[in-house]
């Protein structure tokens, strides 16, 4: 019987390792959940893919989301599998890159307040009440350099929605419907841009579905998984 591949998850901004370990530890894979370590989006998918295994499933998660897209391009065949969730291969706007600025600022003299502000965001507003504080919590506990360091590295990063008819693999882009912090219209995008993908958008979900949703969640990323697994063995 065949091993099933890892399954690489990185993170998005000031999320930790251990949210991400929880939403996809019992899913029938080696999971390893490979945190961002600073500079650009380039370095930062560089740095994926020197600690990743030779071949591998990888997901991405909004900042994660860029790196992953990052890395499959500069590494096609090591990736057997691409997971999208809730991010986006559109260019960065000018308005959007001084909204980072600003946040940056403000950060410089309360981060808590910064805080806040990026939790009740990511969440929609049925899961505020019993999400914000943890998601707070754990992006205080990233603290405010490396919140300044992801912030940058999103507004400078490069824009690929011109390749990505390049990713052959199969994909799965999962998009939360109340998502305040990525336009959903954006996965629209991923999934019509991409031969293989497949979009499944959880309503009632905002920025963090494997949080807010997680059995749906799971139930996506089970099936999909699944398939790809039924795929790899026809073909082997």
């Amino acid at each position: 019987m065949t091993t099933p591949l890892a399954l690489v998850a990185v993170p998005g901004i000031l999320e930790d390792e251990a949210s991400w370990a929880g939403a996809v530890e019992a899913l029938g894979h080696s999971v390893r959940v490979i945190a961002n370590q600073g500079g650009d989006i380039t370095a930062m998918a560089a740095s994926l893919l020197e600690r990743a295994p030779p071949r591998f499933i990888l997901l991405g998660h909004s900042l994660g989301g860029y790196v992953a897209l990052q890395a499959v391009l500069a590494a096609p065949e090591r990736i057997a599998g691409l997971v999208l969730v809730t991010t986006s291969a559109r260019a960065e706007t000018e308005t959007a890159r001084q909204a980072r600025a600003d946040l940056i600022a403000r950060g410089r003299t309360d981060f808590p307040g910064v805080v806040s502000r990026l939790a009740r965001a990511a969440l929609a507003p049925a899961h505020r009440a019993a999400l914000t504080l943890p998601v707070e919590a754990m992006m205080l506990a990233g603290g405010f350099e490396r919140f300044m360091g992801e912030q940058l590295a999103a507004a400078t990063r490069p824009a690929p929605a011109a390749r990505l008819g390049e990713i052959a693999c199969p994909v799965l882009v999962i998009a939360g419907g109340q998502d305040a912090v990525i336009d959903p219209a954006a996965s629209d995008e991923l999934a019509a841009g991409m031969a293989q993908a497949r979009l499944v958008r959880i309503e009632g979900s905002g920025h963090m579905p494997h949080l807010e949703a997680g059995e749906a969640f799971r139930a996506a990323l089970t099936d999909w998984l699944q398939g790809l697994a039924v795929n790899a063995s026809n073909s082997a």
